[in-house]
């Protein structure tokens, strides 16, 4: 075994980082909550390293002794199998490793969220089951403010109710993460969903380069910018005449001519002391022709002709105009390999020669090109040179080496770096580091620590069009720790008023939008002018970039949503092309996708449309429902309607996959689409049982069924107290049926009536049940106040108007039940006015023959004999009316003959 360090000083570093005085008594403790399990870490901040990987937890210490307590106090925890398989302790101190606590998750469904709370001196662990979206963390997770490791980080987001950890990975937009709630948090006081229902994919900024000033404009100038050609002393000799002559024709750009001049002083003096100025002549010419010509060919065969010359020259005034502008060149070309070859070779001529101020522009120069080309093993070597401390300023050094660790991701390191060197930096902070540090500490989750210098960029360096970047990330900041909305909206306002980018402006409105329309719970019509912010400022959609593509969709997607628009929703998520998109973006869609199906399929359940319910199963429940977590309430809601339309194989196949998925973790997130309760499995199955037997009229079975009910859910779930009175009532047990289905309307909660089938079968078992007990009045009383709630109930559905046609038949018939000699004429006005009421709500029904013989014994009773008897001759002719009633109609004319007679 090979020890990568000694022991001792691994100890000696706890002693650094720890705290001397630490007790080692009770330091971990376990709280189950409803909704996740917690583990609550004493410990001083910065002593224990939480990292997160896929279904793994490893926590890492400077502090072995600290440690090793820790790992008893795990395994004497009684680990929740929902939660953990295993936990391991290492202590081995080896190459590669060092002692550790290692905890095997139940799966990848489950994930971390983490933080320091500094007023307890103890680190929160949260364990959640998220099915909602995908659980893989590829990257791990540091303890203080859960910042990350490296590129993907757990980002905290501070809302009302507990939240999750969102998953941020690298220039690839990302959504937050869901909370296992049972519900959408609709609650009253709540104003404002959480960030995840708004526009919730955010991605990694670029990082802002260091400006290198390359000291030329390339698209008018030349080499000779940095070596200016002077006037020869032409009077001296003919040489020098000749050579101004040639210098003449290139400043009148007559190059032509001057090629010629060149030629003949070449033929006539050959190769002498000016071949080189000569020389440095042509390629100017070239590079400026070229130029004008857009012709780049010939400018490269002029730079070559330059690197000759650079060679060649003794002249180091020259070399050095030479090495400037090849250098400029390459970077504006991009070409950073090249540029950095010639930077290399001006700060070797330049401090060979002394000349500091050009070496101080030549070691800038090798600081941009190492920077583009990602080069942080040499970046960190040159500016380790003592010459180039004494050169550069420390703040470039330090933005030179800030940028290049962003590039390449390593937040940490440039947080590092900045924390390091942050007492020492003199105001105003050089652009960049105040942009990349910030941008480093978002990417860590460490908003606090970014809202400064983001603050700080803007108030400095607001000509800067980054500026706009640093209002959205400071709005974004805002809207994911939960601060107050209208700051928030103020913060998106400013960066859209205020932002020279258009892509970064665009952003900004569709955040903006979002907060107003998607999380907030009440949208009023100004909220709603908002949704204009949602068109492209862009001339073309073409230079929409892909992440805020991504963004605008999700947000158009939710805004239908929350319309309540689901098949408007549906037909635009079929639009968005998912195939194209990463596994994670898509998730967010489909689960978006999941809830417009709830949506539909609930809808056309409470307006008892169950072929409806049953076709937009069929269809969508393998693309949207099934793709996401296991929602038990939909799978009920859906073999419910098989019931009711009769198709008991369907409701049988959801009951097995009910019984198979039981185990499973349920859908948490997200819930557009409201739910009505939040049973258990075990409770869907045995109500879906209850209703397979209440269709089987298997009433033994059904009591049965209904006590397992009751012993599974306690007093959580009301419908025992309905099933009891449905129970009943099939045992005419009335009495029974009464007191039960009365309780049920009393303590029922508000989604236990889901459907408009279920409310009418419920008001025509209690009704029939007081009808069939005898207690008119009650019955009487219990019925108006049932018909007068429900007159636009349901109203296109037919079996609901069958059941409310019957009680108000039912309240007829017990009205003229009542009629005696003493109250005939008050009764018959009842009669008569509910008669009325009834044949104008029910034009056809079965009962109209016995109403219309009801109807006529009224108006004889209160002496309208001829209406009466029309009335009663009318059933005579009446081909739908029975013969029962036909009897009774001729006897009631009989009897006014005789009557008429006798008077």
């Amino acid at each position: 075994m090979c020890l990568r360090q000694p022991l001792w000083l691994f100890l000696i570093l706890a002693v650094i980082f720890g705290d001397s005085n630490l007790s080692y008594g009770q330091t971990l403790v376990q709280e189950n909550f409803k909704t996740h399990l917690r583990w609550s870490v004493v410990a001083p901040k910065d002593l224990l390293l939480i990292e997160g990987r896929p279904e793994k937890l490893v926590l890492r210490s400077l502090d072995f002794i600290f440690l090793e307590k820790l790992a008893e106090q795990v395994r004497k925890l009684d680990l929740h199998k929902k939660y953990f398989k295993t936990a391991n302790f290492s202590k081995e101190v080896i190459e590669g490793k060092k002692p550790e606590i290692d905890i095997d998750l139940a799966s990848a469904q489950v994930e971390i969220f983490n933080f320091y709370k500094d007023a307890d001196n103890k680190y929160i662990i949260d364990f959640w089951i998220d099915e909602g979206t995908p659980s893989k963390v590829e990257t791990p997770v540091l303890s203080n403010d859960s910042s990350p490791a490296s590129k993907e980080i757990i980002l905290p987001v501070k809302v009302a109710v507990k939240t999750k950890p969102v998953i941020l990975s690298p220039q690839t937009p990302v959504a937050v993460q869901p909370t296992p709630a049972p519900q959408l948090p609709l609650i009253e006081e709540k104003t404002y969903r959480d960030f995840r229902y708004g526009a919730a994919f955010f991605w990694d900024y670029g990082p802002l380069a260091p400006k290198f000033d390359y000291g030329i404009n390339l698209e008018r100038k030349g080499p000779e910018h940095f070596y200016p050609i002077q006037d020869r002393l032409f009077e001296k000799d003919e040489k020098e005449a000749h050579m101004q002559l040639t210098i003449n024709l290139y400043r009148k750009n007559k190059y032509g001519l001057m090629f010629k001049s060149i030629t003949l002083y070449e033929q006539k003096y050959g190769e002498d002391s000016n071949q080189l100025l000569n020389e440095f002549l042509k390629a100017n010419a070239i590079i400026k022709e070229g130029i004008r010509k857009g012709d780049l060919a010939p400018v490269r065969m002029a730079l070559q002709t330059l690197d000759a010359l650079a060679e060649k020259t003794k002249d180091y005034n020259l070399a050095k105009g030479i090495l400037k502008y090849q250098m400029a060149y390459h970077m504006e070309k991009k070409d950073y390999v090249q540029a950095l070859n010639k930077a290399k070779k001006l700060y070797v001529k330049s401090k060979e020669n002394f000349d500091y101020e050009e070496s101080s522009v030549a070691s800038e120069g090798i600081l941009h090109c190492l920077a583009q080309l990602s080069q942080i093993d040499q970046l960190e070597d040159f500016l380790g040179e003592k010459t180039v401390e004494k050169l550069l300023a420390g703040q470039i050094r330090l933005a030179y080496l800030i940028y290049t660790e962003l590039r390449l991701g390593h937040t940490e390191a440039v947080t590092r770096a900045f924390e390091k060197q942050k007492a020492s930096l003199v105001k105003p902070i050089h652009p960049t580091i105040l942009l990349n540090v910030a941008e480093a500490y978002f990417r860590q989750a460490k908003y606090e620590e970014a809202i400064p210098l983001y603050d700080m960029f803007i108030s400095d360096y607001s000509q800067y069009t980054e500026a706009a970047r640093a209002r959205v990330r400071l709005g974004l900041i805002y809207e994911i720790t939960d601060r107050e909305p209208k700051l928030t909206l103020a913060l998106y306002k400013n960066a859209i008023d205020r932002s020279q980018d258009l892509m970064i402006r665009y952003e900004a409105q569709i955040r903006y939008a979002a907060l107003r329309n998607l999380r907030k719970i009440q949208i009023s019509s100004a909220d709603k002018e908002a949704r204009v912010f949602l068109e492209s400022p862009l001339s073309a959609n073409s230079m929409i970039d892909a992440n805020t593509k991504k963004l605008l969709w999700l947000v158009r997607l939710r805004t239908l949503i929350v319309d309540l628009e689901y098949k408007k929703g549906l037909s635009y998520l079929t639009a968005i092309p998912l195939a194209g998109m990463g596994a994670r973006d898509a998730k967010v869609f489909e689960e978006d996708g999941a809830e417009i199906i709830v949506g539909i399929l609930f809808d056309a359940y409470k307006k008892a449309d169950y072929p409806t319910v049953i076709k937009t199963w069929e269809l969508y429940k393998d693309k949207y429902i099934r793709k996401v977590a296991f929602d038990p309430e939909t799978n009920f809601i859906a073999a419910q309607s098989y019931l009711m339309m009769g198709l008991t194989d369907g409701t049988q196949g959801i009951y097995e996959d009910l019984t198979h998925m039981k185990e499973s973790p349920e859908k948490s997130y997200p819930y557009w689409v409201e739910r009505s309760s939040t049973k258990t499995v075990n409770e869907y199955l045995l109500e879906l049982k209850i209703s397979m037997l209440m269709k089987k009229k298997d009433w033994k079975q059904l009591a049965e069924e209904i006590e397992k009910l009751a012993q599974t859910a306690g007093q959580n779930n009301k419908k025992v107290l309905m099933y009891r009175g449905l129970e009943a009532h099939a045992r005419k047990d009335y009495v029974s049926a009464i007191k039960w289905l009365e309780r049920f309307f009393l303590e029922k909660n508000p989604g236990d009536i889901r459907g408009a089938t279920e409310a009418a079968d419920l008001m025509k078992m209690y009704t029939d049940a007081i009808y069939e007990s005898g207690d008119l009045t009650k019955f009487k009383s219990v019925a108006k106040a049932l018909l007068n709630d429900t007159k636009a109930f349901a109203a296109s559905d037919f079996y609901v108007e069958s059941v409310k046609q019957r009680i108000h038949y039912l309240l007829i018939e017990s009205i003229a039940s009542q009629r005696n000699s003493a109250n005939s004429g008050e009764i018959d006005k009842q009669l008569l006015a509910e008669i009325g009421q009834f044949q104008a709500n029910f034009k056809k029904s079965s009962y109209k023959g016995r109403l219309d013989y009801l109807m006529a014994l009224s108006l004889l009773g209160g002496n309208r004999v001829d209406e009466g008897r029309a009335i009663l001759n009318g059933l005579l002719q009446d081909e739908s009316v029975s013969e029962y009633i036909k009897e009774m109609a001729r006897s009631e004319l009989s009897l006014l003959k005789i009557k008429e007679k006798t008077i």
